[in-house]
């Protein structure tokens, strides 16, 4: 086992290291512990000017490489885990009248989806009235929850539609 042993390296923007690694580093740990294999992260530089590539950059920061420490094969689907939580931005098209529904009161619809689907949700500020809501977090997550804000979309529309059903009103003047 010790002669087959390899260290390879994960290039990860630094910025992305503290939400690579989870709260408390839970997801580097559930890592560690599937593949078998050791994770280290470089220690936190005050200055870094990376360009945040991911993959095989020759030029990489010292600051954004990762050493994943174990068996080949099991590195290497390692590395790929991490890859995979490396954060992303999508946005999503909902109008903007639909955004103080999607927040709900207080806060509470916005937060249940981040904390369901482990993303960071950012709407348009009020003054701008942008019809464009901002997801982020690991692919997955982002695909789940803009499937989740999608269905709440069609949920307000249907319910706008039913509202105004229910407002209709004929007049009928009778002799």
């Amino acid at each position: 086992d010790l002669e087959s042993q390899v260290t390879i390296e994960c290039n990860i923007a630094q910025t992305h290291h503290r939400s690579v690694m989870g709260t408390k580093g839970t997801k580097v740990q559930g890592i560690t512990q599937d593949f078998g294999v050791q994770i280290k992260f470089p220690d936190r530089s005050t200055t870094s000017d990376s360009n945040g590539d991911i993959n095989g950059s020759t030029d990489a920061h010292p600051g954004d490489i990762i050493r994943i420490t174990g068996k080949r094969e099991k590195c290497e689907e390692a590395k790929q885990a991490l890859l995979d939580l490396v954060p992303i931005t999508e946005s999503i098209d909902v109008p903007f009248d639909l955004h103080r529904s999607i927040i709900g009161q207080k806060g509470a619809g916005v937060r249940l989806l981040m904390n369901n689907f482990d993303v960071h949700i950012e709407l348009s500020p009020q003054e701008k009235k942008l019809d464009v809501i901002k997801v982020t977090g690991a692919a997955q997550n982002v695909r789940d929850a803009k499937v989740a804000i999608a269905d709440r979309v069609k949920e307000l529309e249907a319910d706008r539609a039913d509202r105004e059903l229910k407002g209709y009103e004929l007049k009928i003047e009778v002799d």
